[in-house]
C-alpha cells in the first residue's frame, strides 16, 4: 500500500480570533481527519519566520571561541555549524612563542537538499530519523533515547523523516531556521507522531 504526505498550509483570517481557530484545529478539525479512512497521523507546525510588518527575529547568536591544537604541517578543522547565510569567521593563531596572527574570511552557507538540526532539551526523547527514506546509521533502525542536551545533524538530498516519542523535548532547525511544533495528534497511539522536513 502506498503511504502519502499531505500538507496543509493555513493561516487564521482574523489575528483576533487566530486563539480560537488554534482551539477548532487542535480539538475538533484534527480528531475529525484521523478518523477518515487513511489518515494515521497528523502533526501542526508554526512557522516562525516573521509575518510581514511584524518585527524580524534576532540574528542567530555566533559560534563561540573554539581551540583547537594543529596537526604538524598546520592544518586543522573547525567543529563549527553555522546556519544559512554570510558569517565573518576570524582565526587567530598562536605560536610557540606566543606571537598571535589573526586572519578573517567572510563565509557563505548555503543549503542543497534538506539539513535538519535536532536538539534534545529539557528532557530525554526517542528518535528515529530516515534519510532519503533510509534509516539513519545514527539512529539506528530500532531508534535511539538522546538525553538532554544532545544535538544530532542529519542531511538528505530529497526527504528527512523523524519520529519522536516525546515532541515536547525535540526542537528542530530546518535549512537554518527554527520549526515549531504546534500539536501532534496519532491515530495508532502506540506509534510516536511523524513529523517531515522539507
Amino acid at each position: 500500500m502506498a503511504r502519502y504526505i499531505l500538507v496543509v498550509e493555513s493561516n487564521c483570517a482574523d489575528p483576533a480570533r487566530e486563539a480560537e481557530f488554534n482551539e477548532w484545529y487542535d480539538k475538533t478539525h484534527l480528531p475529525d481527519i484521523l478518523e477518515t479512512p487513511g489518515f494515521v497521523r497528523a502533526t501542526r507546525y508554526e512557522n516562525t519566520e516573521p509575518a510581514a510588518g511584524k518585527a524580524a527575529p534576532s540574528p542567530p547568536k555566533a559560534p563561540g571561541s573554539v581551540t583547537v591544537e594543529p596537526a604538524e604541517d598546520g592544518a586543522f578543522s573547525l567543529p563549527l555549524e553555522l546556519s544559512e547565510g554570510r558569517w565573518t569567521i576570524a582565526v587567530t593563531a598562536t605560536s610557540r612563542e606566543q606571537k598571535t596572527t589573526t586572519v578573517t574570511r567572510a563565509v557563505t552557507v548555503q543549503f542543497k537538499g534538506v539539513n535538519l538540526v535536532v536538539s534534545i532539551k529539557n528532557g530525554r526523547a526517542w528518535l528515529k530519523v530516515w534519510v532519503d527514506g533510509k534509516a539513519s546509521e545514527v539512529t539506528g533502525p530500532a531508534g535511539r533515547v538522546y538525553g538532554d542536551g544532545k544535538v544530532l545533524t542529519f542531511t538528505g538530498k530529497e526527504r528527512i523523516e523523524v519520529r519522536t516519542g516525546q515532541s515536547s523535548s525535540t526542537y528542530f532547525t530546518l535549512n537554518g531556521g527554527d520549526v515549531a511544533v504546534r500539536s501532534s495528534r496519532s491515530a495508532s497511539q502506540d506509534e510516536p507522531p511523524l513529523s517531515r522536513g522539507r
